[in-house]
């Protein structure tokens, strides 16, 4: 079933700018760590804002010269993944992401 796809609103907002936060200080000890691709995975990921801004900060942190991120982008909601899916090629890191169907509470 489709419904509506929430619209990024203010608590999707400061998830974004605290992980940006977050993403300045493992800049800070990027020396210490190892220069592996990272997996996330947004649960519920709607307009997949979460997942594409951290994709976004560590293609940055990463100097394109790494592994590539990759994301998985869950939700139950088809129109959902279709707006992310959307949304990744509109920023042009479509190949980063993988969405899929699924109620995870089942």
């Amino acid at each position: 079933e489709e419904g509506a796809v929430m619209y990024i609103g203010p608590d999707s907002l400061a998830l974004v700018h605290h992980l940006h936060a977050s993403m300045l200080q493992i800049e800070e000890r990027r020396h210490e760590m190892q220069s592996s691709p990272r997996r996330i995975l947004d649960v519920c990921t709607g307009s997949g804002v979460q997942a594409l801004a951290t994709l976004a900060m560590l293609e940055l942190l990463n100097n394109f010269d790494a592994q590539p991120d990759l994301a998985v982008a869950v939700d139950v909601n088809k129109r959902a993944l279709r707006f992310t899916s959307f949304n990744a090629r509109l920023n042009g890191i479509d190949d980063k992401i993988i969405t899929m169907s699924g109620d995870l509470l089942s």
